[in-house]
């Protein structure tokens, strides 16, 4: 197996463990009859928001299907240096799962608290 192959099932599995979490988490925290007011965030975030997770949705999926069409953003690492990267990737998907968890009932898709919403004073 070549380092790129490596690297890019490192991608796929960060990506496919963190969506994973953040569906679980958020399906967890979800309240029933409670609606989630995006009023509050406004327009330019509500819009901010949704275009970065696209585009970095469609990064990802463009290069894990073809890496040849983001070679443009390619930089030159030593694979020391991308295999620190894939491990702090793992790390972070640790800490997603700790910072999702830990916020329980709070959390939720957007800026905006919920109207029950405690004070988290534990975790990450």
């Amino acid at each position: 197996m070549t380092y790129d192959v490596f690297f890019e099932l490192a991608l796929l599995g960060v990506t496919v463990a963190s969506v994973t979490i953040a569906a679980i988490q958020y399906a967890h925290a979800a309240v029933p009859g409670q609606p989630v007011s995006r009023r509050d965030e406004g327009l330019p975030m509500f819009v901010a928001l949704r275009l970065a997770g696209l585009l970095l949705f469609v990064a990802t999926v463009a290069y894990l299907v073809n890496p040849r069409w983001m070679v443009w953003a390619a930089v030159p690492l030593a694979n020391l240096v991308r295999g620190a990267g894939a491990v702090l990737a793992l790390l972070g998907v640790v800490l997603l799962d700790w910072t999702l968890n830990t916020l329980g009932s709070n959390l939720i898709d957007t800026v905006t608290t919920r109207p029950d919403h405690t004070l988290v004073t534990t975790g990450p």
